[in-house]
């Protein structure tokens, strides 16, 4: 399997190459390696999906998708807790 480090390498460059779609599905590879197969996260992978979730929905953004992107930004909310911050600083 390919290391964290490997998938957001690739996510990167298929997102700098404008294959928005394929970068963000190396990022949910990403995502399901870090979380729990009820797609919770544990404290100790928060930090982790909290960087790949906002790298998501900035792809997105770049993207011209701001459906997807407000969409991530909910999804954050949800798998992060309602004590996360994150989402509603990044809007």
């Amino acid at each position: 399997t390919e290391s964290l480090g490997q998938q957001f390498r690739l996510a990167e460059t298929l997102i700098e190459l404008g294959r928005i779609d394929e970068g963000v599905a190396a990022y949910e590879s990403a995502l399901k390696s870090v979380s729990n197969p009820d797609q919770s996260v544990s404290e100790s992978e928060r930090e982790r999906a909290e960087i790949i979730l906002t790298r998501i929905a900035l792809a997105y953004k770049a993207g011209g998708q701001e459906d997807r992107e407000l969409a991530t930004y909910n999804r954050m909310r949800q798998t992060l807790g309602e004590n996360s911050t994150v989402a509603d600083q990044l809007i």
